[in-house]
């Protein structure tokens, strides 16, 4: 609610005169009481008041509300951009994960490290279509899973995550600022709102001064406080793993949350996720609320239901006016196609209605925004209209389906500058990316058969020889997936017997040999 404010100020002017005539009114009526004439002065004073203090607000009082309220609705409060569904869930999380020998403590089942794997899962089950990375450190910091929403490939890479596979070094900088920097980075290679979540059970004099100062220049950063204050012994822990304080120092912890910081424990029911859940959810809206490409959503209709309970005050006054005005309501139609939701619904919330039915055509009938009208109609398979639709966007998402569109026409030399102007827009946009690489493809294979190149032009839809996919699996902010994720099973099979290793393995030699770079 930080960014409220108003589309139509100026209808506030009729708020303030509406309200300043009411009580204008109720005073003078007050001070005019026939009773005046005929009751002593103190007298009189003490009972109308009393008067007017049983009936507060009278008829007159109760329709200046109403129109006070009704001007409020058409003033237009908003705090929320208009963003396409699709849009308005995609995120960046990070996850910063402690992995030092203390998370193999039992004092939360089975072990703080498979408790916190668990935790991460659950909030991406929960958060389906953001993408997820995962930093791990201990006394050197490394990048498990870059930004991805491939469950595969993220399973296969978290779930080896052990205690034991972490680089035993010292290294000058602490072991989480030095995953704070790696997580700085993986947000700056998004274009998607990103948040940091740190889950640890440990805090050192150096680790805390390193958060405290990335706090200061990045402010979506959550904590997730593991175990408890008295520890406990190792459970699933390998053979000879050296000893370690598994002590939680929550004193620490709570100085951080004084100090401004969001701060939560580990919960064993999903108290945490909603915790995180909220904090992500105020990223994502105060990005998309600086985004100047998306309308602001008009919630006067809100009013509305603020409204009915003043109105049903009036009606045993006014129900002798009520028929005559529900009469001339229904004699005064003046556009006749309009319905009952259009009393309700504004028109782009009547076409979401009918997208999440799945009736593309009426769906871009409604939207007025020419995105969502173009992707309704692109659902649609109405191409030509998905192509009029995304002509008059200017951003790069528009610019994205403005191509596809034209290549669903076969109109190649058009949706090849369509692309272009998205990359312009967005130079990280893969898909459109990948896209225009298929149809410059296109265009050089029918460059070598003059006699089909006349037909690649725009406005001509005849070439069907040549045929490309454009149909983007992803949303196109979407990173591209790692290479694994491409291979099928039985490749992947192979490839594991290839390198004859395990994911556990591959990952502790990585990570030993990244904490020797900087030393050759």
């Amino acid at each position: 609610m930080s960014d409220l404010h108003f589309l139509n100020p100026w209808w506030l002017l009729g708020v303030t005169a509406c309200l300043l005539l009411g009580a204008f009114g109720r005073r003078r009526r007050v001070e005019h009481s026939p009773w005046n004439q005929v009751l002593d002065a103190r007298l009189a004073a003490a009972l109308i008041r009393d008067r007017a203090v049983r009936r507060r607000f009278g008829v007159v009082e109760l329709l200046w509300l109403l129109l006070a309220l009704g001007m409020l609705a058409l003033a237009g409060p908003s705090w929320n951009r208009q963003v396409p569904d699709e849009l308005a869930q995609q995120a960046a999380i990070i996850v910063v994960l402690g992995n030092g020998n203390s998370m193999y403590s039992g004092d939360v089942a089975p072990n703080r490290n498979r408790a916190v794997k668990a935790k991460v899962q659950a909030l991406r089950r929960l958060m389906p279509q953001a993408s997820f990375s995962v930093i791990a450190y201990a006394g050197s910091a490394h990048l498990v899973v870059p930004l991805t929403r491939d469950a595969s490939f993220f399973d296969l890479y978290l779930t080896p995550l052990e205690p034991d596979i972490m680089p035993t070094v010292t290294l000058p900088r602490s072991g989480l600022g030095q995953a704070l920097e790696l997580a700085r980075q993986t947000a700056g290679s998004t274009p998607l709102p990103a948040n940091v979540i740190i889950m640890t059970d440990s805090l050192s004099s150096a680790e805390r001064a390193d958060l405290l100062a990335f706090h200061q220049t990045f402010a979506a950063l959550e904590v997730l406080v593991v175990g408890s204050g008295a520890g406990g012994p190792p459970r699933f822990a390998p053979a000879g793993l050296a000893d370690a304080d598994s002590a939680v120092p929550l004193d620490d912890f709570a100085a951080l949350k004084d100090q401004g910081l969001n701060v939560t424990g580990l919960s064993t029911d999903d108290q945490d996720l909603a915790w995180l859940g909220q904090h992500i959810r105020g990223t994502q809206v105060q990005a998309q609320n600086a985004d100047a490409q998306w309308h602001w959503q008009d919630a006067g209709y809100w009013l509305a239901l603020a409204m009915l309970p003043f109105a049903l005050l009036l009606h045993r006054r006014l129900r002798v006016l009520a028929l005559p005005l529900m009469l001339l309501a229904g004699v005064h139609a003046p556009d006749a196609r309009a319905d009952w939701n259009d009393l309700w619904w504004t028109p782009d919330q009547q076409g979401q209605r009918a997208l999440e039915d799945g009736d593309y055509p009426r769906a871009a009938r409604k939207f007025v925004d020419p995105y969502r009208q173009g992707r309704a109609y692109y659902l649609a398979e109405d191409y030509p209209q998905a192509a009029a639709a995304f002509g008059r966007t200017n951003t790069a998402q528009g610019r994205f389906y403005l191509g596809n569109s034209l290549a669903r026409q076969q109109h190649y030399q058009a949706a090849l500058k369509a692309y272009r102007q998205a990359l312009d827009m967005d130079p990280g946009l893969a898909q459109a990316s990948a896209n225009a690489k298929a149809v410059e493809a296109v265009l050089e294979a029918l460059a070598k058969r003059p006699g089909e190149r006349q037909r690649a032009e725009p406005g001509d839809n005849e070439v069907g020889s040549i045929r490309i996919d454009l149909t983007p699996r992803h949303h196109p902010e979407e990173e591209t997936a790692p290479p694994v994720s491409s291979m099928g099973e039985a490749e992947l099979d192979q490839w594991m017997v290839n390198v004859k290793t395990s994911p556990k393995d591959m990952l502790k030699a990585l990570f030993l040999l990244q904490t020797q770079e900087p030393a050759q």
